[in-house]
């Protein structure tokens, strides 16, 4: 893949905090979705020590939060990016690895495929239309705030 191809990939993310349901072999875990393109996605999860962290192909689920529809994909594992998770506040043992990975998803239905590009696009016209929204407030309220002044006369 390109960079220009790349760069344009994390353009288009969402953030989220959705659970996820991997399974490689027959092995489930359980991980957050970070965030999602239309073309792969980001996930974290706990790691109990001595667990396998290699990379390679994984199946995944996953519910699009206000859709109630459910993914089901295959993803091929890009990057890790691993921490000692602090015990006691996230993890049950000592040890125990929080783990981001990089999803590069290779396979999907159709229709999936489809619904995972319409929802980050319409995330993304949402966050916008609330970006601008915020954006054109400030404008009018700082239009409507008289001129700061001293005692002395205006400042400036």
């Amino acid at each position: 893949m390109s960079p220009a191809v790349e760069r344009r990939g994390e353009l288009h993310r969402i953030r989220l905090a959705t659970p996820c349901n991997e399974y490689i072999g027959d092995q489930q875990g359980r991980g957050v979705i970070l965030d999602l393109s239309g073309g792969g996605l980001r996930m974290q999860r706990l790691v109990p020590p001595g667990a396998s962290r290699r990379l390679g192909r994984i199946q995944l689920e996953f519910e699009l939060p206000k859709t109630n529809e459910v993914i089901w994909a295959l993803g091929e594992r890009c990057f890790d990016a691993v921490d000692v998770a602090p015990f006691g506040a996230v993890a049950e043992q000592p040890g125990t690895i929080l783990q981001q990975t990089g999803v590069r998803l290779v396979a999907c239905a159709d229709r999936h495929a489809r619904l995972l590009r319409d929802y980050v696009r319409e995330m993304r016209r949402e966050r916008q239309r609330h970006l601008f929204a915020e954006a054109a407030l400030l404008l009018r309220s700082a239009r409507r705030r008289p001129a700061l002044t001293s005692l002395a006369g205006p400042l400036r």
